[in-house]
């Protein structure tokens, strides 16, 4: 039990490193955060270590939000609950200049397609999201369908 809690405050720590280092380094154009061990990427037994997961990625998401100069992020095989995935994306909707989107093989639950949605709806640059072995619903789906018609941009 103990190493599972170090665990989860390491991927904590590290998640919290990356969105500092995104608010600190304005040049990045993208950031390939694939595979890497976000908090939580395995599911919580405790709800407040999933609380505390969903802070950390929400402060990634806004962090990345607020990285104008960032063109592309890479989300794959991240492995965290739907909870927050959608708190690392639904931040991204405001972003001015994001042009590509990668979540694939990742888990899209419905909290997180509402969120691509939301992010589809939105006015952008994003012209890419590639979302392969997602496991999205049909509900997902059809949320994420019934927004593409309102944007031109994706490939």
């Amino acid at each position: 039990p103990e190493t599972d809690t170090m665990g989860h405050m390491e991927r904590s720590a590290w998640g919290i490193a990356v969105a500092r280092m995104l608010r600190s380094n304005r040049s990045l154009r993208t950031v390939d955060l694939s595979g890497q061990p976000l908090p939580a990427s395995h599911p919580a037994a405790d709800p407040q270590e999933e609380a505390r997961a969903v802070g950390v990625a929400d402060a990634l998401g806004h962090a990345a939000a607020r990285h104008w100069a960032l063109e592309r992020l890479v989300l794959s095989r991240l492995q965290l609950p739907d909870a927050c995935l959608e708190a690392l994306v639904a931040p991204l909707a405001a972003h001015p200049a994001l042009s590509a989107l990668d979540i694939s093989c990742s888990s899209v639950g419905p909290l997180t397609a509402a969120a691509l949605s939301e992010l589809l709806l939105r006015p952008s640059y994003l012209s890419t999201i590639v979302a392969r072995g997602c496991g999205i619903d049909s509900d997902g789906i059809a949320a994420i369908a019934s927004s593409l018609r309102f944007n031109t941009r994706l490939a």
